[in-house]
Parts: structure tokens; sequence; C-alpha cells
């Protein structure tokens, strides 16, 4: 097939009833840009707030294209539960991240890295059985307090922090979220902690209805949310909901 024919296929998939979209590997790396290349800058950003009686730092990347494509709009990225926002840069392959595809095609997007997740310079130089979580990015923590903040470094305290960086950088402008598997959930309650209005969710290997059940209840999508926002996965399929199931704590 033809790289047209491979992107005729895949954008008639999205708007097709089925749910689900069957590519190749190889024809999903054939699909074409939608737009022309652009130079993008980069730069690192951090929040510090307090919930849950302690401090939290949480750093960002903020990508942004020399020409951008629509103004309006920006894009907030969510690693997986053991990743960061590196992976949003550079894949474990060696290929651009989303985050950096997004801004060389023109959209300003912010990669975030969930609080204890971003040891000094990015990169952990302990291995996993010996790494502990760096809260605070200026100062080390003593173990018990570390130990400690395990327990009370919940979901809210990220999308707090999520917000905040998001609600600094971002100013003016609707939010599209995408999360990778955790991050799905926390793309879909951005605006529990953030005053932008999320125009839109994509994930990949997320649950597919991302939100909260809370004994037995369930909890609908935030307010500032569009009423019927798409939530589309590399597998082609496309989801309209406003309706959650996932268990999340709620301090």
């Amino acid at each position: 097939m033809s790289t047209n024919g491979i992107d005729e296929k895949y954008l008639d998939g999205l708007n097709s009833a089925e749910l689900l979209l069957k590519l190749t590997w190889d024809e999903w790396l054939a699909v074409n840009a939608p737009f022309g290349n652009v130079d993008f800058s980069v730069e690192e950003v951090t929040a510090r707030y307090n919930r849950n009686g302690y401090d939290w730092d949480i750093h960002g990347t903020l990508y942004v294209p020399t020409k951008e494509v629509n103004s309006r709009r920006a894009f907030v990225c969510f690693h997986g539960g053991a990743g960061s926002e590196k992976i949003m840069d550079l894949t474990p392959d060696g290929r651009p991240g989303l985050a950096r595809v997004l801004a060389s095609q023109g959209f300003k997007a912010l990669a975030l890295t969930y609080p204890g997740h971003y040891p000094p310079g990015g990169v952990w130089k302990q291995p996993i059985p010996e790494r502990m979580p760096f809260y605070l990015l200026d100062r080390d923590l003593s173990d018990s307090e570390i130990l400690d903040r395990n327990l009370k470094c919940t979901f809210n305290v990220i999308l707090q922090g999520a917000g905040l960086l998001t609600d600094n950088h971002l100013a003016g402008r609707e939010i599209i979220g995408f999360g990778h598997s955790t991050g799905g959930p926390m793309a879909a309650h951005l605006t529990r902690f953030s005053k932008k209005k999320l125009s839109g969710l994509s994930a990949l290997a997320a649950a597919a209805r991302m939100g909260g059940v809370k004994n037995g209840a369930t909890k609908p999508v935030p307010k500032n949310m569009s009423k019927s926002p798409s939530i589309i996965f590399p597998s082609g399929r496309r989801i309209h909901s406003r309706h959650q199931a996932m268990s999340i704590r709620q301090t």
C-alpha cells in the first residue's frame, strides 16, 4: 500500500463506527505527519506546592515551536507509572518522543514528571533497587520522611502539581491531554486542579473509561471538560465517555 493509502486508511478508520483500526507496525511508522516540521525550543520548568502536610516539587519540560499551528491549544503529556517526562522526549529505541514530535509539528507541549520521579539531571544513576524518590529537588530528605511521603504522594498530589504547571505555562489555551498507562487517568482529571478547559484526550495503553469510582459510585468527568471529548487510542478505538472507572485516593 502506498504511503498516501495508509494515511487514508488511518483517517477513514478514525472517522468510522468501528472500534478497532488494524494497522501493522510498519504501517503505523509510514503514516505521514500532517504538517511540515518547524524548529522549537526546550525549557525546564518546575513548581513547588503544598498538600497532605508536605511541600512537593514537580518538574516538567516545555516545548515551544517557532511557528504554531494553533496558538489557542496546547498538549500536556503524562507518562506511565514508572517513567518520567524523558520518555516524551526520546523513545527507548532512539526515536523522537511524543512531545518533541508535537513541537516539531507546531504544537506547544508540556511533558511533566510526577513528584519523586525526577532525579538530579533527570537521569537515574542508581540501580532500580537502590533508588529513592526525590520529592524536593533542592534538598535531601531522611529515609523516614521519604517513606512517609510515599504514603502521602497520592493521585491528587500529582494532579495538583500538574495543574499548577499547566496554569503557569499554558495560559489562555485549551488543553489536549495525553496519557500513557497510569497517565491516562491523570490526563482525564487534569481540570480538577487546573483552570484550563480540556478539549480532548488521547491515551496509549490506558483504561478506556478513565476516571474515578469511590464506594461503588461512578464519578463524572469534571464540569469544565468538553461535553463529548474524543478519547482516541492507537488501536483506532474512539470513546466518548462522561463516566469513569478507576479507583483513586481522594486526599
